[in-house]
């Protein structure tokens, strides 16, 4: 059995705990209204809060998907923990992680029509979740890699060919190649912040030293 979720939880936790370590640092130094959060302006916040809605949908629409092949009636079980807690979590094949993803796509999309949203953008909320999920996936041996071992190069993410899966499946679909560039042009943008995000944790890692 593979899943290609397998690490997501224990990369989520070491994230949120060198994060929260760093945000103690700088609340221990800095003031109040350093710590402040810098709101997006109310366009771009309006934007953002509906890539999460369709975010939200693919999610929900995915472990719909799983409940109607009865997928969750043939899948094992493997202990995992997050956020300090056990549990046993199911797992899943990589080809029921494919069905989920296309018929969560398809849902998706779906609902955003009948609500009159931008399928350009409904699809580029899915695109941007799955780079984050890869995003994260590549951070995780910044986190576990002992200070005095070698750089080693990008072999790229799991969740990186989900990405490219759902493409594929999109592209049969009528307008689907308009709906993707309209995700591609948008790709180096995402490929920036992810950028910007291992470069941070570089920093939260070793500060002050400087990794070259």
């Amino acid at each position: 059995m593979l899943t290609l979720l397998t690490r997501q939880d224990a990369i989520t936790t070491e994230i949120m705990e060198i994060v929260g370590g760093a945000e103690a640092l700088k609340a221990d130094k800095g003031s109040k209204e350093d710590l402040l959060p810098d709101l997006p302006e109310p366009a771009y916040e309006t934007i953002a809060c509906e890539l999460c809605d369709c975010m939200e949908l693919f999610i929900v629409a995915r472990e719909y998907a799983r409940l109607v092949d009865g997928d969750h009636l043939k899948a094992s079980t493997e202990a995992r923990a997050a956020c300090g807690e056990r549990f046993q979590a199911l797992c899943w094949t990589t080809e029921q992680e494919t069905r989920a993803d296309g018929l969560g796509l398809a849902l998706t999309l779906t609902a955003a029509a009948e609500r009159g949203d931008s399928l350009s953008w409904a699809f580029f909320a899915i695109d941007a979740l799955l780079a984050s999920f890869g995003i994260l996936e590549r951070s995780l041996p910044i986190l576990t890699r002992p200070a005095d071992a070698p750089l080693f190069p990008d072999l790229g993410a799991a969740h990186d060919t989900r990405r490219g899966l759902v493409r594929d499946v999109l592209r049969h679909w009528d307008g689907g190649q308009h709906v993707i560039a309209f995700a591609d042009g948008l790709v180096p943008v995402v490929a920036q912040l992810g950028d910007q995000f291992e470069a941070a944790l570089y920093d939260l890692r070793w500060w002050p030293q400087t990794v070259n």
